[in-house]
């Protein structure tokens, strides 16, 4: 590539393109370097050079391109072209042209500038449009042109700052080389912007950006603002930027001007009164500051000094008082020079008032009070009389005056009269007031009293406006009504008769003469006269004349019913809709009445209070016609239907309406099912007609209508579909599912459905399951769902087993172990209650998250209890559903000491309701150590205390007493001090509990029950207290005689025993004894014993009957049987057996050992099996 560089000096924006015409011819180039800095700025990349050799007269030309690779090669152009040649320099964009040229170079020859075209070796250079005309006629040879380097200076010799239009400051500190200046502490000013203005250092430079800056206020007050100039040398590339950080202080407060306050507008009792209404009103006033800006106005507040005022606030009108007004200067203000911000100004009071009007007065005299009627309207002096009732005596009379507000009324003794006496003589008085308004004007008022001579009339009451009830043809028909019905009270100062004289006059009724139409108004005027017909004298303020408004009587045609009900004997009335009454005939159908109504009373109300109301006979119209309030008609209802008509006759006497009632009655509804969701047949079954055999006579059935008359039953169906497609299976302990269905019991109807009762649905029947007895010590008994074991031995004979295990997935309600060794009972499952008799168990184990209760009966021995889930230990006597369905079980007075249980290990939930349990260990470990005992005392106070540890858990107290349940007795320690109330005896008890958070493991014990009494004693009684005593009731039995009497007190913890002799006639019977529900009975003597009696008891004795003499009983004796009558069951037991009566779920509810004879005892309704010896017979109690 050729190449041909311009070498031009130092010119940073510098740059140009160079034409030359003529004949030229390439020769080559060479490169050179360039001074240091001579040519660096005067760039031409990737430009065109063109160069024309021009030549004198002729147009020939050659163009030579030449590409510039940089600015620091020469390029050597050979011209062979002699003569003069011209050549044009073109400014690059963002360059300019130069001014001068240092050097022209023609070869090694230096060219010489002239101002003209003179030959030789010269150049002419136009800086205007860049034409270099180069005269060397001989020399060709590369040119070299050297242009004058351009100024790089872009500083100032000084800056100045102009805030808007204001004259310009001195920037303090100002230096060329330094381009950033800080000011502060600058007056504030209310100017928008500032301007840097400065003077360039080199006038070749310029000025290429001055710009006004924004001046902000800040949020505290102080303004803010950053102004920038920037300065371009000539060279155009070299440019310094000056900034100026300008920061003004806050604006000087200079002045506050005084508020203005117009006067208040109403009157203030007091200076706080005034101060809130003017803090109220939002008064601003104007500020002035340094700066000249224009300020928002400021709030005042308000307050008064009573210094300022030299006194009290002045609360009367036309007054005036200093206020003190203040502001509170703004943050974003500066008050350096301490420019006042309060001050004092004067405010009016309202003006003064100007009335002087007296606004009450009366007067009291014999100790009534009455009021002289007052007319103030037209000012000045004025003067009252009053009349006083004739008869009047001399006397003191009491007058009480007030005037308008902040008027004055005085005496004639110029002194301040609110109330004040003048003294009747002779029948007269006078009493003479002045009274001033606030404003200074003032007026007399002068009373006179004066006794009237005549009798005067002093009260009229009992006239009001009347509504006729009667229809009238003339104004006399109305005074006649008038004079027979109005009765007024006419009180007078003597003796005389008085009475209302009636009138109507046409000018009390706007001229208009009487209007005896239906509904019309008219005007009647009355006065009290005498019997004489002359006027009476009124006592003041009594007026004894004067009109009513007599509106005539309007006949009604209103025919319909206000108001329709029924009512069934004394039960509460209920609403029958009566609905649209339009036209001479209503139907109204009563909703069904409820099943078995027989009679009705309709009570009807019309809506006119003159309509009748009767009862409508087909036979007879109109047999019963009453004027109607409210009209009460028996009606009969048959159970068929029933139609009723009533007649509504209105007041005209034409006009009426028959309402045509029809009751029904309900049919009779089921009102309640109850039928058990599952259910366990009592005895073993062969086939599915037998469930249902038994079925039918199913526990906990309930079924009731509205007669409670009507027999109803369930009738029981089985379908395979609801049990898997299955038949039913008479395998142990499997479970159906039967459906069920409420019918009728015998012939008749069907009942309907009560709303929410269902007459159909299903039950979960499991087969009997028979109890697992004899020797089964090698035997592992795993209670299962398909295998639900629920008795384990059945008391007749010891029954051994190796072990028995409610595994995991099953919950069973209940668990019964009678006279059974298990060698361990292990409860993976839920049981709602494990019910133990005469059962020896080495070890109780239940597992975690599950739950049961051990109830104790008698004879039980359980080694150990291993507790993970949540277990209750509890006797029997404290479970009441259990002993109602195990009447056998025997009460707590046959325990130990130290119970059933001989050891415990607890890290689940574990509580002790027996209080036989001492000692716990495991998580929640617990050890009694002490417990109360019993106290009887003649003092204020007696004190209980228990003791007890625990290695793993926190001990806590809990102290309870028995009314007639156990209630806490608000008692958390370990001691307890009981305050005396009254004297009596109260059982206590402790709960005693270990609780460990850590493991959620809890054990609760309680303290056997003990007793605390207070008593009074008396000379009489031994020095040592009594020991609480309780009552055994014996009722007497027919039939045989008791060896104790009806009633016996008995100490606490004594035995009670007695003896049974039967009479004669029933020494067949075989007395059945209960305490509780629990059969007890006799020793070898014959006696029945009741041991460590604790609370007061009752003894049943039943089974005594009178001997039968039928003869049948040689052929029945040897046969054991059972039957009943009514509730009662009897048994006869012709040889030494055991009997057990068993419920239709399945629990014992009687048993009797080793007895012969004849029983009865009474059972709820119910299906029963009667086990006596190897006999079973089922009873059904009706």
């Amino acid at each position: 590539m050729k190449r041909a560089n311009l070498l031009l000096t130092d010119q940073p924006s510098a740059g140009s393109k160079m034409a030359t015409t003529g004949l030229s011819t390439p020769s080559g180039s060479t490169r050179t370097k360039a001074t240091k800095g001579l040519f660096s700025h005067f760039m031409f990349l990737a430009s065109l050079l063109l160069i024309t050799l021009l030549t004198s007269g002729k147009a020939l030309a050659f163009t030579h391109n030449i590409t510039l690779a940089d600015n620091e090669e020469t390029c050597h152009i050979t011209i062979n072209q002699t003569g003069e040649k011209t050549a044009t320099l073109t400014a690059s964009v963002g360059y300019s042209l130069p001014t001068d040229f240092t050097t022209v170079m023609m070869g090694a020859t230096a060219l010489t500038y002239t101002t003209d075209a003179a030959e030789g070796e010269t150049y002419l250079y136009n800086p205007g449009n860049g034409q270099v005309t180069i005269n060397a006629a001989a020399i060709t040879d590369d040119i070299v042109i050297t242009a004058t380097a351009l100024s790089s200076d872009a500083t100032l010799s000084d800056l100045k700052y102009q805030l808007g239009t204001t004259k310009a400051e001195n920037v303090e500190g100002f230096a060329p080389g330094t381009e950033e200046y800080n000011l502060t502490d600058i007056a504030f000013t209310k100017e928008a912007n500032v301007t840097l203005v400065g003077t360039l250092n080199d006038p070749n430079a310029s000025i290429t950006k001055k710009e006004a800056a924004d001046i902000t206020t800040e949020t505290d007050g102080t303004q803010s603002a950053e102004a920038t100039i920037i300065v371009t040398a000539q060279d155009k590339k070299t440019t310094k930027t000056y900034t100026v950080n300008l920061t003004f202080v806050k604006d000087e407060l200079t002045a506050v001007t005084p508020p203005t306050a117009e006067a208040l507008t109403g009157r203030k009792d007091n200076a706080n009164d005034a101060v809130d209404e003017l803090n109220g009103r939002s008064i601003k006033t104007a500020i002035t500051t340094q700066s000249g800006a224009e300020n928002e106005k400021q709030d005042v507040t308000w307050s008064f000094d009573e210094t300022a005022n030299s006194g009290p606030y002045k609360t009367a009108g036309g007054e005036s008082n200093k206020f003190k007004w203040e502001i509170t200067l703004p943050e974003t203000l500066a008050n350096t020079k301490e420019t006042s911000l309060t001050g004092n100004i004067d405010i009016d009071n309202v003006d003064a008032a100007t009335e002087n009007a007296l606004t009450k007065l009366e007067y009291q005299l014999a100790g009534k009070t009455s009021d002289i009627t007052l007319d103030e309207a037209a000012g000045g002096d004025k003067t009252y009389t009053v009349s006083l009732l004739n008869g009047t005596e001399d006397g003191d009379i009491t007058v009480t005056a007030t005037t308008s507000e902040y008027a004055k009324i005085t005496g004639a003794n110029g002194q301040p009269f609110s109330s004040g006496t003048v003294t009747l003589i002779s029948g007269t008085a006078t009493l003479v007031l002045t009274v001033t308004s606030e404003s200074g004007a003032t007026r007399t008022v002068t009373i006179t009293f004066n006794v009237s001579t005549k009798e005067s009339i002093t009260e009229v009451t009992g006239i009001t406006d009347k509504e006729l009830t009667q229809a009238v043809t003339t104004s006399d028909d109305v005074i006649t009504l008038l004079e027979a019905n109005v009765t007024p009270t006419i009180t007078s100062t003597g003796s005389s008769t008085f009475k209302l004289k009636w009138e109507y006059k046409a000018e009390s009724n706007a001229g208009s003469p009487f209007k005896p139409g239906s509904g019309e108004t008219n005007v009647f005027d009355w006065k009290v006269v005498n019997e004489s017909g002359d006027d009476a004298h009124p006592a003041p303020g009594v007026d004894v004349a004067g009109t009513i408004i007599v509106t005539n009587h309007t006949t009604s045609t209103d025919a319909t019913l206000a108001t329709l009900q029924y009512q069934i004997g004394d039960a509460d009335a209920k609403d029958i809709t009566i609905g649209a009454q339009d036209g001479t005939t209503v139907a109204i159908t009563v909703p069904a009445l409820p099943f078995g109504t027989t009679a009705i009373t309709l009570l009807a109300t019309a809506s006119n209070q003159f309509a009748t109301i009767a009862k409508v006979d087909e036979a007879a119209p109109g047999l019963q016609s009453l004027k109607a309030e409210t009209v009460s008609l028996p009606v009969t209802i048959d159970a068929a239907g029933t139609t009723y008509k009533l007649k509504v006759t209105a007041e005209d006497g034409n006009t009426n309406k028959v309402f045509t009632l029809t009751f029904s009655v309900a049919k009779e509804k089921i009102t309640k099912v109850t039928v058990p969701a599952t259910y366990k047949l009592p005895e073993a079954v062969t086939d599915e007609a037998g469930a249902k055999e038994l079925l039918a006579a199913m526990e906990g059935v309930e079924i009731q209508t509205e007669s409670g008359k009507t027999p109803m039953k369930l009738e029981w169906t089985y379908d395979n579909s609801d049990n898997n497609s299955q038949a039913y299976s008479n395998e142990d302990g499997k479970t159906h599912k039967f459906t069920w269905k409420v019918v009728r019991d015998g012939e008749g109807a069907e009942l309907e459905t009560a709303e929410t009762v269902t007459i159909t649905g299903k039950t979960d029947v499991t087969n009997f399951m028979p109890a697992v007895t004899g020797d089964q010590s090698q035997k592992d008994v795993q209670i299962t769902a398909d295998k639900p074991v629920d008795k384990i031995g059945d008391g007749s004979a010891p029954t051994t087993v190796k072990s028995v295990e409610i595994v995991a997935a099953v919950t069973t309600d209940q668990l019964t172990i009678n006279k059974a060794t298990i060698g361990k009972l292990d409860l993976q499952g839920s049981v709602d209650e494990v019910v133990l008799k005469e059962a020896t168990i080495p070890e109780v184990v239940l597992a975690a998250t599950k739950t049961t209760t051990l109830i104790l009966q008698s004879g039980n021995t359980i080694d150990k209890i291993t507790n993970a889930g949540t277990l209750t230990l509890q006797d029997a006597e404290a479970t009441p559903a259990v002993a109602a369905q195990s009447m056998t079980l025997e009460t707590r007075a046959g325990l130990t000491n130290d119970g059933a249980v001989g050891a415990v290990d607890n890290s689940g939930v574990f509580t002790d309701m027996t209080a036989t349990i001492v000692t716990v260990a495991g998580a929640a470990d617990l050890t009694i150590t002490s417990r109360p005992t019993s106290k009887s005392t003649t003092g204020s106070s007696a004190t209980l205390a228990v003791a007890a540890t625990s290695e793993n858990g926190t001990v806590s107290y809990k102290w309870q007493k028995y009314t007639d349940q156990w209630v806490a007795a608000d008692g958390t320690e370990e001691s307890l001090t009981i305050a005396k109330t009254t004297n009596g005896t109260t059982k206590y008890r402790c709960e005693v509990k270990s609780t460990n958070d850590r493991e959620s493991a809890t054990t609760t014990l309680y303290t056997p029950a003990v007793t605390v009494q207070f008593y009074t004693s008396t000379p009489d009684e031994p020095s040592t207290p009594s020991t609480p005593t309780y009552t055994v009731s014996l009722d007497k039995v027919a039939g045989a005689t008791f060896s104790k009497g009806e009633t016996t007190t008995v100490d606490e913890g004594d035995n009670f025993s007695f003896k049974i002799t039967l009479d004669k006639d029933y020494d067949q019977s075989k007395p059945v004894v209960t305490v509780d529900g629990t059969a007890i009975t006799a020793d070898a003597d014959g006696n029945y014993t009741i041991k460590n009696i604790q609370k007061d008891i009752k003894i049943i004795v039943s089974g005594i009957v009178k001997n039968t003499a039928t003869g049948i009983e040689e052929n029945v004796a040897d046969a054991a049987r059972a039957w009943t009558v009514g509730s009662t069951l009897y048994i006869h037991v012709p040889e030494t057996s055991d009997v057990y009566v068993i419920s239709g779920t399945g629990a014992l509810q009687q048993q009797l050992r080793g007895v012969s004879g004849d029983y009865n005892m009474q059972l709820r309704a119910g299906f029963y099996i009667v086990r006596i010896g190897n006999v079973s017979q089922k009873v059904i109690i009706r």
